[in-house]
């Protein structure tokens, strides 16, 4: 839209200001917190369309469960077979509802930015699955059949009202449907209906009352203020029509009816020909001040006709339409006023242009965007939420699957354990998994080994630095430095002397590395969970087969209802060898705090308590879950740190970016990651500072 937003009066209690407020609430939330988007994941860089589609999937499979979805609701995507068929409802309906389906497609993804497409599928997921909660009766009225506006308005209000009941079910969710709506309304809605000022009455018409439904806050000024051509002022009578918001399906389907009555009151303003519009003129019956919008409104009307009405891809059809259009404005024109006819001859010659355009150029029906926005428009955005409009082919959808199939066998072969108990709240566990890697993630594998392999015995010098020697007290010696607390025993014997010695600690060392893999590590090129992964291939390559070295590297995120557990994967070490599915991430948020203490209590049970113990924690320093971030999460994080340093294990950060690094683990803690070139030269610096400075 070209103007600007009006300020919404909050001071009222009406429909309209509460929608307004709580959309504009949601909306400053969406700006201000980018990371909601990838609390979703992202996609990797390497991720083809089939490997994106598998992970929609997924994703919208986990949050709708988390949502309350049935487990018998099939989620699955779209087939051309499939076409007819909305985005969710039942196989059974009307006659029952027992078997609810989630059909998803490829609409979606061409008004997205590739880093809001997970994000943006949640929301749908969410939505549709609220649609199997909570729809019924709007299942059977479209069984029974209606007319197409009251379908559209019956659609629109339906879900105002499951999202309404979405946001109380799932507060945490309701960013998620925001831009899903932001994405799939907002965008296409001044997309396709560009200036306000040229677009046709009754487009008009249509765009107030379905920005009034579903995006009110995006009511500007100007259309609030808009008059038809008799005195009303549409959104005023919108404002008084509908008070308060749709709370039953039989409120949607009066709300429906009422949208639909509104609708047809202003479209019965308009002739519905020419030939019409000549006689009410001839009669008296329009005002010269009504007759430029009323030729608007009727030159649209008949390109609607020539346009939509033809056969598809018929640019015949489409010629032949435009051209009887031309003769009965010419026909019009010669029994017409006088003062009309120019006006009305003009129309005939347009009209005639676009038919050679579409004779040259071919259909042409299509192009509409920023021109118009009528039902067609209001009809595409309805299908690309809520119905389909991309469906998949049958290769994609059989690749899709076996992908999905290859995933579960793998899962079936983790072995999962239960970690360390929650300390943040009480009904959340920790989950310990195994993983086997994919074929594709020891691909990835043997790429970083080649970028790490250079760097390999640098790291080995740097280790050698942590071996520090010890200082051991003797006592009951015979010569040395005298003991003051065995003096007495001089009347017995002469074992009243002590030698401090100094030796080494049993050769080598215990190296655990915790990585971070929540989704806000899938950002940038290369992503920060790349380098955190060559910093893990390099410490295998480099250390891995070296006697006397413990290595251990473990990765976590979140699982279970909501993410509101925590999921640390062991992927190297005494337990598990398979190194290489650090690749297979899995992408969600991330308790640092709970992850840290799983890690630790995994490292000292599996190494030797006489080795000193190093943790290297390679994150971007952004504590982040369900009902868990800011200071709190980092307050949390810090007090995990601290206990373990002073069990014995000297914690480390590797920033990969530094959100609050720093305030975790202390500034001479910490390593500002930048390229694996000067990743070992700044981590022997580290080192060495931190053994000058401190004692095992």
């Amino acid at each position: 839209m070209t103007t600007s937003m009006a300020t919404v009066n909050t001071s009222g209690s009406d429909w309209y200001t509460s929608a307004s407020a709580k959309n504009l609430k949601l909306d400053a939330k969406r700006l201000s917190r980018s990371i909601m988007i990838s609390d979703c994941g992202t996609f990797k860089e390497s991720d083809n369309l089939v490997k994106q589609l598998r992970k929609i999937l997924n994703v919208v499979t986990n949050i709708t469960r988390n949502h309350g979805l049935p487990r018998h609701c099939k989620i699955a995507f779209a087939s051309l077979s499939d076409g007819a068929a909305g985005g969710a409802g039942f196989r059974d309906a009307p006659t029952s509802f027992d078997k609810p389906f989630i059909l998803l497609d490829k609409g979606p993804m061409q008004f997205c930015e590739t880093s809001e497409v997970l994000a943006v599928y949640c929301g749908i997921g969410i939505h549709e699955a609220s649609h199997i909660l909570h729809t019924r009766e709007g299942y059977s009225r479209l069984s029974a059949g209606t007319t197409k506006h009251k379908r559209l308005y019956n659609n629109l209000w339906e879900d105002e009202r499951i999202e309404a009941l979405a946001g109380e079910e799932s507060p945490g969710y309701a960013s998620l449907m925001q831009i899903t709506k932001h994405t799939l309304i907002e965008r296409p809605l001044e997309t396709f209906s560009g200036s306000w000022q040229f677009l046709p009455d009754m487009d008009k018409v249509e765009k107030l009352l379905f920005a009034f439904i579903r995006c009110p806050h995006r009511l500007t000024s100007e259309m609030q203020h808009w008059t038809a051509i008799n005195e009303d002022c549409v959104f005023d009578l919108l404002r008084s029509s509908f008070p308060s918001a749709p709370v039953s399906e039989s409120d949607v389907e009066e709300f429906a009816i009422r949208t639909e009555a509104l609708w047809r009151r202003y479209r019965k303003l308009y002739p519905e020909l020419p030939e019409k519009f000549v006689k009410e003129r001839r009669d008296g019956r329009i005002h010269d001040k009504r007759v430029e919008r009323i030729l608007c409104q009727l030159e649209a009307d008949s390109r609607d006709r020539a346009l939509l009405t033809a056969e598809d891809e018929n640019c015949r059809s489409v010629v032949d339409l435009l051209l009887k259009e031309v003769k009965r404005w010419e026909r019009a024109a010669d029994i017409a006023l006088q003062e009309d006819r120019d006006p009305l001859l003009a129309i005939a010659d347009r009209l005639f242009d676009h038919a050679c355009k579409v004779e040259k150029n071919g259909d042409s029906r299509h192009d509409r965007a920023g021109r118009r926005f009528g039902s067609p428009e209001v009809i595409t955005i309805d299908d690309t939420y809520n119905g389909i409009s991309c469906p998949l082919s049958k290769q994609e959808i059989t690749a899709v699957e076996k992908l999905g199939d290859e995933a579960e066998h793998r899962e079936v072969q983790e072995e999962v354990e239960t970690g360390a108990p929650w300390v943040w709240d009480g009904d959340r566990q920790t989950v310990i998994k195994f993983p086997k890697p994919t074929e594709k993630a020891r691909q990835k594998l043997v790429l970083d080994q080649a970028v790490v392999r250079p760097h390999k015995e640098a790291l080995r010098r740097t280790i050698r630095l942590t071996k520090v020697p010890r200082q051991s007290l003797l006592t009951g010696r015979t010569r040395g430095k005298l003991n003051s607390r065995q003096i007495a025993r001089g009347f017995i014997d002469d074992r009243i002397f002590c030698q401090r010695i100094e030796e080494k600690s049993e050769p080598g060392i215990a190296l655990c590395l915790l990585l971070d893999e929540s989704g806000s590590m899938f950002e940038g090129n290369p992503s920060r969970h790349k380098r955190a992964r060559e910093v893990a291939t390099l410490f295998v390559d480099a250390l891995g087969a070296v006697p006397n070295i413990e290595l251990e590297i473990y990765t976590h995120t979140t699982c279970g209802p909501q993410d509101r557990d925590c999921l640390v994967r062991y992927c190297y070490g005494r337990r598990n060898r398979e190194v290489a599915c650090i690749s297979d991430a899995v992408e969600r948020a991330n308790y640092d705090h709970q992850a840290i203490r799983t890690a630790g209590e995994l490292f000292r049970s599996n190494t030797s308590s006489k080795r000193p113990r190093w943790m290297i924690v390679v994150s971007d320093g952004a504590p982040n879950g369900r009902d868990y971030e800011g200071q709190p999460a980092i307050k949390a994080t810090r007090d995990e740190v601290i206990q373990l340093r002073k069990s014995g294990i000297r914690v480390l950060n590797v920033a990969i970016e530094d959100y609050a690094s720093e305030q975790i683990f202390g500034d001479s803690w910490v390593l500002k990651f930048t390229n694996m070139e000067e990743f070992v030269p700044q981590m022997t610096r580290l080192v060495k500072t931190l053994l000058r400075s401190t004692s095992l």
